[in-house]
């Protein structure tokens, strides 16, 4: 039985009609799994919170529902001591089953969903049913035994009427008078179509003929057959009727429970059938972040209306903070469409309805939602157009001052029935009256003075419908904050009507108009030129992040192939050490020690900073004549002032400009000859068992005592020695000076110093290793 529709239930059909959802709502009412009402009135931040975990990863935490019906009237009928219908009580069942289903699922991770099948208790009576029916709704065979047995039976005598029916076609005296080889029924009987004179090769008897004058024929082993299986379905409907009465007390017994689980299955039927509807089509909910946010900020990006068949053309793009937005400007602009699309997508946000818009969309959650878009006038009731306006605004008025709820009304052509330039003044009034209570307008009006009224107020923003004269064709796209043009005598004139009489009415509309026309469509150049400057300079600043970004990924890469080289080096040169433990070439003492000296030298050099901190360094090393990169253009430092950390570039185009030097990437074919490499080679080197604290060079000549020094300071640091002597000696300061000079050449040497008096005074240097 359907549902008689509430007052509210009511009141949503008419604002679906006005806003030209009846399609797209139907589509959303085909998903329901069972007939009710798609508006119910739940809590909706636990909606939120169900919908949300619903679609958790974008999969379905449960199941689709099977289909099942309206059971209200089952429940009334339960309540009067009726016997449920077997069907009622197989989709009772199925919604049990499901629960239990529901209650078995690990769901702990969906908090909400978890807690709310927990909440749903279902007494033990109730589940000792939930699973005794098929998917065919039969009653599964074990349940009751004197039903298992009337079944076979059934099942078994209507095979053998099968087989006697085979057995008739296969007569050789009857195929003559065979129509066919169809059992035909009549009146739910099986028979035979067959030809006149039958009777000498088939007892049967004739039920009726046929309109080409055949006959209609139940052969009488058939009847007889079928006389019996008649009964046993009798028997089975008794047998059913006790199980009816049976399971239907204790139903009744457990009346609170049923009532529950039934109440909960339509709410389960209300967010599954939203997230699937979201699924099926690719659409989106906007939910709103907080009931109390301000509802004067409307944002709606990339809204696709559903009632347009060209979704991809037509796209609404409104962003408005202010109570009021007044839409002027040309005929079949747009303008009805963005009002009905700013509403639609209200409605769809406070009845949860999933949408095709841009997730960046911001709707606050309105709880009345009025429009008035049609024309009221009322022939039988003597209402004129302004009048019927005037009633639905003082409907709109008690409404705001009954109810202490979020209002959003849309009107459309605002000054319909009467003189404009009264009815601008008297809305003048009515809008401010609805601004200052809160309630945000959105409104259409063809005339200029009621905008002209609003435009100096901190409580309106207008959108001006843009009209492409080149091509005289509306653009379907609003330029904020000026008046628009009407455009009738374009239009007009685009329709058929003579260049000559649009000539003469734009004498009658008069000079100092047609100027004040010329001036607003002057305001609508610059405003169009403004917003066409800005969308150049929002996707230049769009290429200028992903330039940044594409140097901050070039950054990431570098540190990255830092940290590798890092990595090989100390490799490099750890296994150089390792090497030269083992052994010193024999061959090539001197060369060894100079190259093992270099691997020491090396591991010194390697910094542990970062590859951020690496950049660093270059950078401050930037001098004038540097070739550079600054946003993937290639430029030369002309100018530089390390203290301010800025420099002067010019650029291959010859454009000089003023830049961080931080902002500076120094180019890698510049640093090519400071990126040598240094290659340890020790083909064989052996460990000096015979390695010494102190080298005396005394009497040594230069070339000597340097090679001496080298291969002194290898064997101590493979040794492992941390302070050493150097004998040189007084003299004529020749070999002390090398050694001053190779102590602070060698970066394997920490200090060096004049040993004390007991080693030798200046005569002799002591390293630190």
């Amino acid at each position: 039985m359907t549902q008689a529709p509430t007052l509210h239930t009511t009141q949503i059909n008419k604002l679906i009609s006005k806003l030209d959802l009846d399609e797209y709502i139907n589509s959303l009412k085909a998903l329901l799994c069972r007939e009710h009402n798609l508006f119910l009135h739940l809590d909706y931040n636990w909606c939120v919170n169900i919908i949300k975990e619903l679609r958790f990863k974008d999969e379905l935490a449960l199941k689709p529902l099977n289909r099942n019906k309206n059971l209200d009237d089952a429940i009334e009928h339960l309540k009067a001591q009726g016997v449920l219908h077997i069907e009622d009580i197989y989709y009772f069942c199925d919604i049990a089953k499901y629960f239990l289903y529901a209650k078995r699922l690990n769901l702990k991770e969906y908090k909400y969903l978890f807690l709310w099948f927990e909440s749903i208790d279902i007494p033990q009576h109730i589940q000792d049913f939930a699973h005794i029916f098929d998917k065919h709704q039969n009653i599964k065979k074990g349940f009751n035994d004197e039903l298992d047995i009337v079944n076979e039976q059934i099942d078994y005598e209507s095979k053998n009427i099968n087989n006697i029916f085979a057995d008739i076609f296969k007569k050789q005296n009857l195929q003559f008078y065979l129509i066919d080889t169809k059992i035909h029924f009549f009146n739910n009987q099986e028979c035979l179509l067959l030809r006149g004179g039958f009777e000498n090769v088939l007892r049967a008897k004739v039920l009726s003929r046929s309109e080409s004058g055949f006959f209609y024929v139940q052969p009488d082993v058939i009847a007889k057959v079928a006389t019996k299986l008649q009964k046993l379905k009798f028997e089975k409907q008794r047998i059913l009727s006790e199980i009816c009465k049976e399971i239907s007390d204790i139903f009744r017994d457990n009346l609170d429970s049923l009532e529950l689980i039934n109440k909960e299955f339509d709410k389960l039927d209300y967010t599954l059938s939203r997230v699937l509807f979201a699924i099926n089509n690719g659409t989106k909910f906007i939910l709103p972040s907080s009931m109390q946010s301000d509802k004067r900020i409307l944002e709606l990006n990339n809204f696709s209306h559903p009632a347009l068949k060209s979704p991809n053309i037509v796209k609404t793009n409104i962003t408005s903070n202010k109570n009021i937005i007044l839409f002027t400007g040309v005929n079949a602009g747009g303008k009805t469409m963005a009002l009905k699309s700013l509403l639609s997508a209200c409605f769809f946000v406070r009845e949860l309805i999933p949408f095709d818009v841009d997730t960046s969309s911001v709707i606050p959650y309105y709880k009345n939602i009025v429009a008035i878009l049609d024309d009221p006038q009322s022939v039988s009731n003597d209402i004129s157009t302004f009048a019927g306006r005037m009633v639905e605004f003082s409907e709109v008025f008690k409404a705001i001052k009954e109810q202490s709820c979020a209002t959003i009304v849309g009107v459309d052509e605002i000054e319909l029935g009467t003189d404009s330039d009264e009815a601008a003044s008297l809305f003048r009034v009515m809008l401010e009256y609805l601004a200052k209570a809160n309630t945000k307008i959105i409104a259409t009006t063809h005339h200029k003075r009621l905008a002209q009224l609003l435009s100096d107020t901190n409580y309106c923003e207008l959108f001006a419908a843009l009209y492409d004269e080149q091509n005289s064709k509306p653009e379907y796209e609003f330029l904020k904050g000026t008046i628009g043009k009407s455009y009738a005598f374009e239009t007009a004139l685009k329709y058929g009507i003579s260049d000559n009489i649009i000539q003469n009415a734009k004498k009658v509309y008069g000079d100092d108009k047609n100027k004040t026309n010329e001036l607003i469509q002057a305001n609508i150049d610059l405003n169009y030129q403004l917003k066409h400057t800005q969308k150049k300079m929002q996707h230049k600043l769009k290429r200028i992040k992903q330039s940044k970004q594409a140097m901050s990924n070039r950054i990431k890469d570098y540190s990255i192939k830092f940290n590798k080289i890092l990595s090989d080096l100390k490799n490099e040169y750890f296994n150089a050490i390792n090497e030269a433990k083992k052994s010193i070439a024999k061959n090539n003492i001197q060369d060894a020690h100079k190259s093992l000296n270099k691997a020491h030298a090396l591991r010194t050099s390697i910094s542990t900073k970062d590859a951020d901190s690496l950049f660093i360094i270059k950078k401050a090393k930037l001098k004038i004549g540097d070739k550079i990169k600054f946003n993937n253009s290639n430029a030369v430092i002309v100018e530089l002032n390390s203290k301010k950390q800025i420099a002067i570039i010019e650029s291959d185009s010859g454009i000089k400009m003023q830049v961080l030097l931080k902002n500076i990437i120094k180019d890698r074919q510049d640093n090519t000859k400071n990126n040598k490499t240094l290659k340890v080679n020790l083909k064989k080197v052996m460990s000096n068992n015979n390695a010494k604290t102190k080298l005396d060079i005394r009497g040594c000549k230069y070339d000597e005592a340097e090679d001496k020094l080298e291969q002194f300071i290898s064997d101590s640091l493979v040794a492992g020695f941390s302070e050493v002597a150097i004998i040189h000696g007084y003299g004529n300061g020749v070999l002390s000076k090398l050694v001053r000079e190779f102590a602070k050449n060698n970066k394997n040497i920490s200090s060096f110093k004049h040993g004390s008096s007991n080693q030798g005074g200046r005569g002799v240097s002591v390293f630190k290793l």
